[in-house]
């Protein structure tokens, strides 16, 4: 339709395709197949062009065609792409029943609690401006047995096969409440054989170069499925070389991504229409060394385009800059955003709106340069980056890329941290360091390996130790040397010598009591213990008695080395003076055996005692006291057959006998 004039003016009507932003009009017509605009000045207008609706979804979490066991808890993740405005929500379904829905990142679901049954599970995503798009369908089946385990153990992810290679698939499968059936094995979808024998093997002959991902599918007794996380294997191209290739023939710049400027792809191009600046893309998709990068590039303009490589970082990379009129090339180096001219020529050019094939060949230490077959730049030194991503460059520009490849003569650098031992040096390095050196990886692939050395040291200690008689020092109880080889805790062997001396201890002290005084018969450092506490204010060689109980006593020397205990001594003190020498009673009779025995008292004019008994152990269980000089005691008193200690007390004396009941 035609728009209403609103303030007519006398410019002359013009032709214009019409972009983003606000653009001075008089009257439009809008062609809806091309979007060319036809429009006169006057006012101004503001209008947007809704690009087309790319948007993907998918989901992750479920293995698609597998058996769980009930009940399962499902947490499903879903992955946005190529949206044109922002997520407003992420439905989650099963068949046509809605489960659950998220608004805001991560876009995680967890559906818990599944119980027995088959289930068609998806994703619908909606963004702000009304866009939607559906994920792919997950089959899960839920079932009430144990569901079969699957895995494979050979090729390793991300391992890499020659040309025409056969590949030996090994899947382990077990069954927790049955058997095993057949394991089947995949290329994606494709069915590349089955096996019913344990161990579970196919060979895979003649792969021809690509990516390639393998699963195994397990099927047990009741028929349920599971199925493996999926191997990634690549297969060089013929020749041994690794090859990235790219003619955006699927309408897709896949992992490119651009810094500035408009990239899209455009007529199965990659195609940058941005005029005023400086414009950059980079491809996300790998890193590479040792390799040849190649494009067919198209200027629109007689301005610089170019291809970069070895990319760091924003600030760290290498740049190939051509100028299509005139026909010269620079190779610059870019280092710390700082700007450095390698190398300047010229090539033999025919201006723009020509094609042009541009070839990087670049070791790790040098580059060279060809412009449709023909080296403009020989072996240009270029260390400083010697590894790295590809990207694409245009000055000022309207620049068409097509046929993007590299050509690699290593895997994908490699990043290691390494630490050795003294003396154990690493494929030749033995300093701590950062080195790049080109070795196989695990699979017999050449590649580059960026190595983060640490070099720990290996040690020799010497050291003297010193132990007491009946001690032992990691199981050595003699004096000598001895050698020790241990690890440190970096791992490495280090040499520990001990020089081992072994000190006598004490002989064994005896307590010799006189009166209310207690005598160690050793000389050294005492220790005096009461009832098994050690008495902390009594370190001298004799102590005199403030308290009954059992008396024993330890000395140490000046090599801090502690004889054994003395034997106990019992003694009963009572506040008048004691006598141990004068015998103020007897017992009779002594051994005893039957039902009673006599304490008798020596004392003249004897007025009153007291009687105490203790048994091994130094408890009283038998206590009396007395006007008479003679007692009977019964044997019962004394609980079981042994040695026990009467203890006989008057005002004046106090006396231990031991009384024998056998």
């Amino acid at each position: 339709n035609t728009w209403e004039i609103i303030t007519p003016n006398n410019r002359t009507n013009t032709e214009i395709p019409a972009s983003d932003g606000a653009n001075e009009v008089f009257g439009v017509r809008v062609n809806p197949k091309t979007r060319d605009v036809w429009c006169t000045g006057g006012c101004y207008g503001i209008w947007k062009v809704i690009p087309d609706n790319k948007m993907t979804l998918n989901i992750s979490g479920i293995q698609s065609d597998s058996t769980y066991k009930a009940p399962s808890n499902f947490k499903i993740v879903a992955d946005v792409g190529q949206n044109n405005g922002a997520v407003s929500a992420i439905e989650f379904y099963n068949g046509d029943i809605k489960i659950g829905e998220v608004n805001n990142a991560p876009f995680e679901f967890n559906w818990n609690e599944v119980s027995y049954g088959d289930y068609q599970i998806y994703a619908k995503v909606t963004d702000s401006e009304g866009n939607v798009a559906f994920s792919n369908v997950k089959l899960a089946k839920v079932r009430a047995s144990a569901v079969p385990q699957v895995s494979i153990v050979s090729p390793a992810n991300n391992a890499v096969f020659d040309f025409n290679s056969t590949i030996e698939i090994i899947a382990n499968a077990s069954d927790p409440d049955g058997t095993i059936t057949k394991v089947e094995f995949f290329n994606g979808t494709e069915k590349l054989g089955e096996d019913t024998d344990s161990a579970y093997t196919f060979s895979w002959t003649n792969v021809l170069d690509g990516t390639y991902q393998i699963t195994a599918k397990a099927t047990d007794n009741t028929n349920q499925t599971v199925t493996s996380e999926p191997v990634t294997v690549s297969v060089r191209a013929e020749g041994g070389n690794l090859i990235y290739f790219e003619d955006f023939n699927d309408g897709l710049a896949q992992d490119w991504a651009p810094s500035s400027g408009n990239w899209a792809v455009t007529d199965s191009q990659y195609y940058q229409s941005s005029t005023e600046g400086i414009f950059n893309s980079i491809y996300n998709g790998s890193t590479f060394a040792d390799f040849t990068f190649s494009a067919k590039i198209k200027s629109e303009w007689d301005n610089n385009f170019g291809l970069i490589f070895n990319y760091q970082n924003d600030q760290n990379y290498y740049l190939l800059e051509l100028d299509a009129s005139p026909s010269t090339a620079k190779l610059k180096r870019i280092k710390g955003g700082a700007e450095t001219v390698l190398k300047e020529t010229t090539y033999n050019g025919s201006g723009a709106n020509v094609y042009y094939l541009v070839e990087v060949i670049n070791n790790g230490k040098q580059t060279t340069i060809k412009v449709d077959g023909d080296i403009i730049m020989g072996n240009i030194p270029t260390t400083e980056f010697i590894y790295g991503k590809i990207g694409l460059y245009a000055w000022w520009n309207k620049i068409w890329y097509d046929d993007i490849s590299v050509v690699a003569t290593t895997d994908i650098p490699v990043e290691e941290y390494v630490n050795t031992c003294k003396n154990q040096p690493y494929f030749g390095l033995t300093e701590t360091g950062k080195y790049v050196r080109k070795g196989e990886n695990e699979n017999g692939v050449v590649t580059l390996f960026i190595t983060n050395l640490t070099v720990y040291p290996s040690f020799e200690i010497s050291e003297n130790v010193e132990i007491c008689q009946g001690e032992d020092y990691l199981g050595w109880t003699e004096s000598g040397t001895n050698q020790l080889e241990l690890l440190t805790t970096s791992g490495c062997d280090s040499v520990v010598v001990i020089h081992l001396f072994v000190n006598e201890i004490p002989q064994k002290p005896e307590i010799i009591a006189a009166g209310d005084t207690l005598t160690c018969s050793v000389s050294g450092n005492y220790f005096w213990y009461r009832n098994d506490s050690l008495m902390q204010s009594h370190n001298t060689k004799s102590i005199v008695i403030e308290e009954s109980g059992n008396y024993k006593v330890q000395v140490s020397n000046q090599k801090g080395c502690s004889s054994e205990f003395s034997e106990p001594v019992f003694v009963v003190k009572t506040s008048a003076v004691s006598n141990y020498l004068v015998d103020i009673f007897n017992i009779y009779p002594n051994p005893v055996s039957g039902s009673h025995f006599y304490v008798e008292s020596y004392i003249p004019n004897f007025r009153s005692g007291k009687i105490s008994i203790y048994n091994a152990e130094g408890k009283c269980i038998y206590a009396e006291k007395t006007v008479q000089n003679k007692i009977n005691i019964e044997t019962s008193k004394l609980q079981n057959r042994g040695t026990y200690l009467v203890v006989f007390e008057t005002d004046n004396f106090v006396q231990t006998r031991k009384v024998i009941f056998i």
